[in-house]
């Protein structure tokens, strides 16, 4: 049986880490609608802004029609900035749960977060063992309209010092949890 100190320790420790998570896939997100933001007052074409206005039953059925036939051309132009979103969303919600069970010590929600959270990392280190062995993985990638995906990668290979450090940062963080 833990005693209490070393239990409320592990207690602090996980909120901590999920704290910093969180603000992690907090920093991502708004990155991500700060990126949404920019693309909507600098973008001219008028058929993508058609796109966007889901009230319009035409679009939408459209949609569901081309469904089975979505391709790498056929994505939404800010899928970039959509699926960059989607990925601080996920993380924040994975984060809460962990939130959650170190404030309960519920043995359920601490064992579903630790199933989540090993998935997220594997997903990581699947993407990046990607990156690393095909050279050409951004030609596996749809267009981006939106210019954004080649902002972040000159961004990053202008800054890969600091990179490097806010990636072993993080992937500490994320160690942390396993």
């Amino acid at each position: 049986m833990p005693t209490p100190c070393c239990q409320g320790f592990t207690a602090f420790l996980l909120k901590f880490l999920n704290f910093l998570q969180t603000f992690i896939g907090v920093s991502i997100i708004i990155y991500s609608a700060y990126m949404l933001n920019h693309w909507h007052h600098h973008h001219n074409d008028v058929h993508d802004a058609q796109f966007l206005n889901f009230g319009s039953i035409d679009v939408s059925n459209s949609v569901v029609l081309a469904l089975p036939e979505l391709n790498k051309n056929s994505l939404p132009a800010p899928w970039f900035i959509y699926a960059f979103m989607g990925i601080g969303v996920i993380l924040c919600c994975i984060t809460c749960i962990g939130h959650v069970g170190a404030e309960a010590v519920n043995g359920c929600c601490l064992c579903f977060y630790s199933l989540l959270m090993m998935t997220f990392v594997l997903l990581e280190v699947s993407l990046v063992a990607f990156i690393a062995i095909d050279h050409h993985w951004e030609k596996d990638l749809p267009t981006d309209p939106t210019g954004e995906l080649h902002s972040l990668r000159t961004f990053i290979q202008q800054n890969m010092d600091v990179c490097k450090w806010i990636g072993i940062v993080v992937v500490v963080i994320q160690a942390g949890f396993l």
